[in-house]
């Protein structure tokens, strides 16, 4: 295994430390906003956008709350709190 970021190495998706379901649900009743990331270090890491991808659906989450899918003007409008 090669190791990257912190020594994490080139972990699968299941094994990475992702937020349990729960507390995901909880946060979508919070009203809280998302961005789904890779966390990628390596190319094969990649794949992880998937599967955060797949746990938002699961969870609840409103597309229309992931800040990682909003236009350039959506995030500039939403950081100058209009």
């Amino acid at each position: 295994m090669r190791r990257v970021g912190h020594g994490r190495g080139d972990q699968q998706p299941s094994e990475r430390l992702d937020p349990p379901r729960r507390l995901l649900r909880k946060a979508v009743e919070a009203g809280t906003l998302f961005s789904i990331d890779t966390d990628a270090h390596a190319p094969g890491q990649l794949d992880w956008q998937l599967s955060g991808c797949a746990r938002a659906e699961e969870c609840g989450v409103p597309a229309e709350r992931v800040l990682t899918t909003w236009s350039a003007e959506e995030l500039l409008d939403w950081t100058s709190g209009k």
